[in-house]
């Protein structure tokens, strides 16, 4: 559900003499080896370079936030707040930083902390349709349904290509049952962006809701495909075939969301299949 932008380049500050224009240049070489370390999921070799880049110029604010990133991907989440933090401590203006220190808090559930950050990221720059969406997720958890739609709205008139916004938005609607308008939301979020595993998942599960089966287990069998491991989209899928009276592929799908983690899958697998899963 949540939207991440890693910085392509960056505005360094003019350096004057030879030997620290070279030494400088040394630091982005790091800088840019580990943005393609960290394109490539290599979170060590990045986080590795990042702080090379870091020793070599301590106020190199785009290595700082970026080594947060990668930080926050290898499950170090306080490493990811301090270093989002030093990067609002030498310029309080970084709207990104502000965002992603806001991502790291609301996975803490410090939501009060997030949603500061967030707030603080739209007074900055009040047309970052990020900001916008990452704070209605806030919202969304709160169960504040309609301010999470006013802050997708906004996230979606700033920028109407944000394929996660309107996923968002899809399942906000969903919870305050406007089915028509979360299939509609989904299906703009996969024409956005057709690689997006839970758009497709989210619209299979309206389609359950409306009896459309078919549709449902084509969406599902497409978000599978994108990210096999989706584990919820097992479940569903499972649900899908028992209202076909398909007991063999459901159980098959329960099976393999259960390998996947996933507790509900075993409850229902027992109840449904009648023994304990190999």
């Amino acid at each position: 559900m949540y939207a991440q932008t890693i910085l392509d380049s960056f505005d360094r500050p003019n350096v004057v003499g030879v030997s620290q224009e070279r030494y400088a240049h040394v630091d982005k070489e790091y800088f840019d080896r580990g943005n393609l370390r960290l394109q490539k999921g290599d979170l060590e070799g990045a986080l590795s370079d990042y702080t090379k880049a870091i020793e070599l110029n301590p106020e190199n604010l785009d290595a700082l936030n970026n080594r947060g990133i990668a930080r926050k991907k290898t499950g170090d989440l306080d490493g990811a707040v301090e270093d989002f933090s030093r990067v609002l401590e030498l310029d309080p203006k970084r709207a990104d930083a502000c965002i992603n220190r806001g991502n790291v808090k609301l996975i803490q559930n410090k939501l009060q902390d997030a949603l500061c950050d967030y707030n603080q990221a739209i007074m900055l720059q009040p047309k970052n349709a990020e900001a916008y969406n990452n704070r209605g997720n806030l919202k969304f958890q709160q169960q504040e349904f309609k301010e999470a739609l006013l802050d997708y709205n906004m996230a979606i008139r700033y920028e109407r290509r944000l394929a996660d916004a309107y996923n968002n938005r899809g399942l906000t609607r969903l919870a305050i049952n406007d089915s028509s308008g979360a299939v509609e939301d989904f299906s703009r979020a996969i024409r956005l962006n057709p690689r997006l595993a839970d758009a497709y998942h989210n619209r299979g599960l309206v389609k359950i809701h409306q009896q459309d089966i078919p549709a449902a287990l084509a969406d599902f069998d497409k978000a599978i495909t994108l990210m096999p491991s989706l584990d919820v989209c097992y479940v569903n899928r499972a649900l899908a075939y028992i209202l076909l009276e398909n007991k063999n592929a459901a159980c098959a799908d329960l099976d393999i969301a259960i390998r996947l983690g996933n507790r509900q899958a075993r409850d229902t697998f027992l109840r449904y299949c009648g023994q304990e899963n190999k």
